[in-house]
């Protein structure tokens, strides 16, 4: 029948099945957890049959499964609790930088002072002859500044075809 043990803060294992007796288990913070992905308290079981079987993973899963029906409620929750530990020291640590803060900074009345309204161009008025101007100026119209662009477009066409015809 399987046993786990605590000694001196360190836990220990007896699996008969697999000739082990006393093994002691890693210490939670170990390198070689941190390479696993999440652990559960089978993973961990499972993990020690594989050191002890040499075989490949499936013949190990079958068997490690086999044993785990065996083992009793108590040791499978002292591994459930060691391997929430493992996972606790696996978690990354958050730290918060702190940054106090001075209460008169925020109370202090503002010392900013106010940009001057910008004055608006005053209105032109209508009577003055430099505001006539830009109505005066005959604009020509859009038909014709397209016919003109025609022509030249056209002439431009006939001189290179005339300088490339035999």
């Amino acid at each position: 029948m399987t046993t786990i043990k605590e000694r001196n803060g360190r836990l220990f294992i007896t699996i008969p099945e697999l000739n082990v007796s006393n093994l002691p288990l890693l210490p939670i913070d170990s390198d070689i957890y941190k390479s696993f992905g999440p652990l559960n308290n089978f993973a961990v079981f499972r993990r020690i049959c594989q050191e002890r079987l040499n075989s490949n993973c499936q013949e190990v899963s079958k068997i490690a499964s086999h044993l785990w029906k065996q083992v009793p409620k108590h040791v499978k929750d002292t591994l459930k609790e060691y391997s929430s530990k493992i996972a606790k020291a696996k978690a990354p640590k958050i730290t918060f930088k702190t940054k106090s803060y001075n209460k008169e900074d925020y109370m202090r009345t503002k010392s900013t002072t106010r940009r001057p309204k910008k004055i608006k161009d005053k209105p032109i008025e209508l009577n003055s002859v430099e505001a006539m101007i830009p109505f005066l100026i005959k604009k020509p119209p859009v038909d014709e500044l397209w016919f003109q662009l025609e022509k030249i477009a056209g002439d431009i066409f006939s001189q290179k075809l005339n300088e490339h015809q035999i």
